[in-house]
């Protein structure tokens, strides 16, 4: 399961189109060109769309960010770190999972800015806005 979006021409550019990102609970507005560029417009965190959940602090973060979630059944489970602007950075494949589970993720290396961390299992995704500052 990944961000699932809608795609609308731009009117003033006939080479421009907007996409609108969903996944469960952020939406992230983005401006592309010629498919080449993508330049981010806005995140907004619409809160859980759907019954699962993940516990990620600290926010902002240094160095470490930890991601907690229950898994109330035996899944597959991935934690995935984007860039504001759709680029996979970090990807965590945990494997069938199940029961309480904890993940510490380096954000050491990352430039401070806002990153979109995601966590799916087999039937469930949720993402979380992350706020990177030294």
């Amino acid at each position: 399961m990944a961000f699932s979006s809608t795609t609308a021409p731009v009117e003033c550019c006939p080479n421009a189109f907007m996409q609108w990102f969903n996944g469960g609970g952020t939406d992230a507005t983005v401006l592309r060109y010629n498919n080449w560029g993508m330049y981010m417009l806005g995140v907004e965190d619409l809160g859980n769309t759907t019954n699962f959940d993940a516990l990620v602090y600290p926010n902002p973060a240094t160095y470490n960010v930890t991601v907690n979630v229950t898994l109330t059944e035996r899944e597959s489970l991935t934690i995935d770190v984007y860039s504001i602007s759709g680029q996979l950075l970090h990807s965590d494949n945990m494997g069938k999972q199940q029961g309480e589970v904890s993940k510490q993720i380096d954000f050491s290396n990352f430039s401070n800015g806002v990153y979109i961390l995601q966590v799916k299992t087999d039937s469930k995704m949720v993402s979380k806005k992350i706020i990177k500052h030294d």
